[in-house]
Order: structure tokens, then sequence, then C-alpha cells
């Protein structure tokens, strides 16, 4: 028997979160039409893939559209003072 689709966004939006090691942010997944929508931001490509596996682990096959920000935090490397 399927599960219900709020079941299912919570189940994926727990897994993404596990599988990234809560590294993402403000992950949302909301059933629109026939497929999930997931959205969130990620510190870096390598989570944002993580997370893509994670969902695509769980919807094997289903339709769901992605949708997540890289935000990746700038440093500043050798600067020197004068």
């Amino acid at each position: 028997m399927p599960m219900p689709a709020e079941q299912m966004a919570e189940s994926l939006k727990s897994r993404i979160v596990e599988r990234t090691g809560g590294r993402m942010r403000d992950v949302c997944v909301e059933r629109v039409g026939g497929r999930f929508v997931v959205r969130g931001r990620s510190p870096s490509y390598f989570v944002k893939q993580l997370a893509l596996e994670a969902t695509r682990d769980l919807l094997f096959g289903g339709q769901f559209s992605f949708s997540l920000d890289i935000h990746v935090a700038q440093k500043v490397i050798g600067a020197k003072g004068t």
C-alpha cells in the first residue's frame, strides 16, 4: 500500500537531513500536482548531490523537481594588512 503524500514528504525531508548530516538548510518537501518538489539551501555542490541521491533513493523513479540554492562561504586567504 503506497504511503500518503504528506507522510512521504516528511519521510523524504528526514532522509535528506540525515543523508546530508544536517548541512542542508531550509529543507522543504511538498507535493505539487503529480510530483514532489524539494527546496532548500546547501553549503556546497557536494551536499546538494547527497540530497539529490537521497531523493532518488526514496522516490525510485517517481517524478520530482529539485530546487536547491548553493551558498558557499567566501573566505579571504592570504590577506595582509598594511
